[in-house]
């Protein structure tokens, strides 16, 4: 029999398959995602039950038509404001950002193209302008912000959480990005 942090960690991937589904799939009934998932009835309404409650699904207005016997399926569906995950990344050309909901649909998206750089300094005010602009733009959104992924060229150093060289502006070194988005996002 399973306990403790086993069997937490089953209900949470079991959380996480459900979610995959509705982004997969859109709306759902518990039994299309009994279908698709295999999962128990009893499972998927306790799971369907603990994301509505937490806020990330909700019962879609005007579903549960007529289908015959028995009782019309009620549909759900992910509330993709819940949580946005903010994507950043730049080569020698341009910077983008990309704002997603949490079903994964794109929600806002920049580009800034970048001028001639010769330094570091150079590229680390594009990008500061850039970010500065793409959250302000959000603002109202950012409330919701969960997580940021950064996405660099290059040679990285994991441990240390910086761009160490990218060879098409070879004047980078050791780039850390991280204190122009906090500057931007000191929530985050």
């Amino acid at each position: 029999m399973a306990f403790g942090q086993s069997i937490d960690q089953r209900k949470q991937n079991k959380r996480n398959h459900l979610v995959a589904l509705f982004r997969e799939n859109g709306d759902l009934s518990k039994a299309q995602a009994r279908q698709l998932s295999g999962y128990s009835m009893d499972t998927l309404i306790a799971l369907f039950k603990g994301l509505e409650d937490e806020g990330y699904i909700e019962p879609v207005e005007g579903t549960g038509g007529s289908r015959g016997k028995g009782r019309p399926a009620e549909l759900y569906r992910l509330i993709h404001g819940k949580e946005l995950y903010w994507g950043l990344t730049f080569n020698q050309s341009g910077v983008w950002s990309t704002l997603v909901g949490f079903g994964g649909e794109e929600l806002d998206a920049r580009y800034d193209e970048l001028p001639d750089l010769a330094s570091q300094a150079e590229l680390e005010v594009c990008i500061d302008g850039h970010v500065a602009a793409f959250a302000e733009r959000n603002r109202e959104r950012l409330g919701s912000l969960r997580r940021i992924g950064l996405s660099l060229p290059g040679y990285i150093d994991v441990e240390a959480g910086v761009l160490v060289r990218y060879n098409l502006m070879p004047f980078l070194s050791n780039l850390d990005l991280r204190p122009i988005v906090r500057r931007h996002l000191p929530d985050l």
